[in-house]
């Protein structure tokens, strides 16, 4: 019994090491990005009682993939890749800016929804994957973080992150849960708030394995990637009853 005791608890204490000098080697990598940029802070963003709050999120993008569907005439019916992803997230932060200036929103609580990151669940996906895994967690962090400092000029960010399926690494058994603790959104949550700890308008906040609860305008509003979920409704009052909180809005 003290045998089989002792086999547990350094199985645990190998895992627990492993990713704290896996965390250790990208925190290394992390800084370096971070100490080349040398950003001037902005001015704080001042909430009073005439300004606006604004919800909004974004979902399932994937950055890594690259497809391109042609017809039967050579026309491109569908494509996608980093540069398409870009070009749709600098539209999609003007049109957030725009609607700030047109109804006087100082701030703004943005959700990441998940699987920011292909990542690698299966082999078949290496077919799809334009890189490494490892240069597309920091290039896709290096984007959003530039991506949300621009917004922290006109806004106060409350920013959440989310912990989708594509972003699991099943490297060992392909199998879907098998380590929930090694996922690429983690990595990316965790240097964006190394990078915003002393920025006075974004605020990188916790969640709890992937759910995030905050308030907006009276609201309260719960959030997750969905791959959980089978039943919204039930979802909702699950959650509820489980935590002891009131959902107004459940975004997956």
């Amino acid at each position: 019994k003290l045998r089989d005791e002792k086999n547990e608890y350094y199985t645990l204490l190998r895992e627990q090491s492993r990713m704290e000098l896996f965390f250790e080697r990208i925190d290394d990598g992390v800084q370096k990005i971070i100490n080349k940029k040398n950003r001037i802070l902005p001015s704080p963003i001042v909430l009073d009682a005439n300004s606006n709050e604004l919800f909004s999120a974004f979902a399932d993008c994937h950055f890594g993939v690259e497809f391109c569907i042609k017809g039967f005439n050579g026309e491109i019916i569908n494509q996608y890749n980093r540069e398409i992803f870009e070009q749709r997230m600098i539209k999609y932060r003007d049109e957030l800016i725009d609607f700030g200036k047109l109804h006087n929103v100082k701030k703004l609580s943005l959700v990441d929804l998940g699987d920011s990151i292909e990542g690698l669940i299966h082999l078949g996906q290496l077919k799809a994957l334009r890189g490494n895994i490892v240069d597309d967690i920091l290039d896709y962090t290096d984007f959003i973080d530039d991506w949300l400092f621009s917004l922290g000029e006109y806004f106060y960010i409350d920013f959440y992150t989310s912990e989708g399926n594509h972003s699991d690494l099943r490297l060992l058994t392909g199998k879907k849960g098998d380590f929930p603790h090694e996922n690429l959104e983690k990595i990316y949550a965790r240097t964006l708030k190394k990078s915003f700890k002393n920025n006075p308008n974004v605020n990188i906040c916790d969640s709890l394995d992937g759910l995030n609860y905050f308030n907006v305008n009276g609201y309260n509003f719960l959030t997750a990637h969905g791959n959980n979920e089978n039943n919204l409704k039930l979802s909702i009052k699950e959650y509820e009853d489980l935590y002891g909180i009131s959902v107004d809005y459940f975004i997956v």
